[in-house]
């Protein structure tokens, strides 16, 4: 059967036009109601373990990067540590995913961080199929640099697997 005689394509279309511009609003209700951002962290967590059986893999995978970025996004409204925890249990996912949520945070988070954060952060790192994306991976391991002189300086403790990286 000819592939333009199913609708698969169709769905893989509109599922990547529409996510986006729903993630879109959803932060921005998230910016406005701050009552509301534990909820719209659960939806987006619910909706990227939910995989439709319909969608095929890459394009299942675009779609996870484009709710990984928006965790981001959400993260710098004051609820990164619940969407760390959220991403903390993606240790059975692409792991490809987790190193590029890992990045993308390092870029935009500044100081001051909260021992919390910082803590949290430092475990998510120091997970082997992590810091092993760092060792050529020159912007990342500046960055990662970045973050943990920030850390020393606050005396929060850096695991020791990740200063060997740094070494």
């Amino acid at each position: 059967m000819p592939a333009l005689s199913s609708l698969d394509w169709m769905l893989s279309y509109v599922v990547q036009v529409v996510v986006p511009y729903y993630l879109n609003i959803s932060t921005r209700i998230a910016e406005i109601h701050p009552l509301l951002r534990q909820d719209v962290l659960q939806v987006t967590a619910k909706a990227f373990d939910s995989k439709s059986a319909e969608l095929d893999e890459l394009t299942w995978l675009d779609i996870r990067k484009i709710y990984t970025e928006h965790l981001i996004d959400i993260s710098r409204l004051g609820i990164a540590l619940p969407v760390l925890e959220v991403v903390s249990n993606w240790a059975s996912e692409d792991i490809s995913l987790l190193r590029n949520f890992v990045k993308l945070m390092l870029g935009l988070a500044g100081p001051p961080h909260s021992r919390d954060f910082a803590s949290a952060f430092l475990a998510l790192i120091s997970k082997e199929e992590v810091r092993s994306s760092f060792r050529h991976d020159a912007e990342g391991l500046e960055l990662l640099r970045r973050f943990i002189g920030e850390c020393q300086d606050h005396e929060t403790e850096v695991p020791p697997p990740i200063l060997e990286l740094l070494q």
